[in-house]
């Protein structure tokens, strides 16, 4: 019979003990949490309480205690404390309504967004020019014309008539910045005002006419 007394309280403080591990581990407030459901803000670890995003700490990788009920927590033994606890317990209580106001805050735009993986950019494969005579985007770039123009090869024909056909035949093969150079020194002097830098992308696609 007292054996069975013995063991009987032995499991009985075993368990008491267990109890209050359980206790200390969740404190008051505490919510079990899977760490897949946490996220960091601003150096902030959030979860949803309730219907809102708050911030606080883990016990044990299993609770979740928000400084918010942390501090309440606090704030109820500081009541009860005096001298030298009371002083400790109530700077624990300042600090943490600066995390909770500063965490909750953060915490309150939610989990981020992840950004999408960036894909790469395929390296386009097309010619300088395309059925109609248009310089292409790559066309652009092997003749140095600027991306935000138009360039077409008919449309060049009839610039180089008008201008270039009674004093020389065409060069071929030149650049845009090397055309724009020459046509403004003697003596042809032609300004941008009396050859656009649209017009002169037209004349440089003419030129390169046969970089197909």
């Amino acid at each position: 019979m007292r054996v069975f007394k013995a063991l009987f309280l032995a499991v009985c403080l075993v368990g008491c003990l267990f109890g209050a591990a359980l206790v200390h581990a969740a404190p008051p407030g505490s919510v079990p949490v899977n760490e897949s459901d946490l996220f960091i803000r601003s150096g902030y670890k959030c979860a949803l309480i309730g219907a809102k995003y708050l911030a606080g700490r883990t016990i044990s990788s299993t609770y979740f205690l928000a400084f918010k009920l942390e501090r309440a927590n606090l704030k109820k033994k500081a009541v009860k404390s005096s001298g030298a606890k009371k002083a400790k317990l109530q700077k624990q209580v300042d600090s943490l309504l600066v995390k909770s106001k500063k965490g909750d805050a953060a915490c309150k735009l939610g989990p981020p967004i992840l950004a999408p993986t960036p894909t790469t950019t395929p390296i386009p494969t097309q010619n300088n020019f395309d059925s109609s005579g248009n310089v292409t985007d790559i066309g652009k770039q092997n003749f140095e014309i600027p991306p935000e123009l138009s360039a077409n090869i008919t449309q060049g024909a009839a610039l180089h008539n008008s201008y270039c056909v009674g004093c020389h035949s065409g060069k071929l093969g030149r650049k845009f910045n090397f055309i724009r150079s020459a046509i403004s020194n003697s003596p042809m002097l032609f300004s941008v005002q009396e050859i656009s830098d649209q017009a002169l992308a037209n004349l440089t696609a003419y030129l390169n006419r046969f970089n197909m």
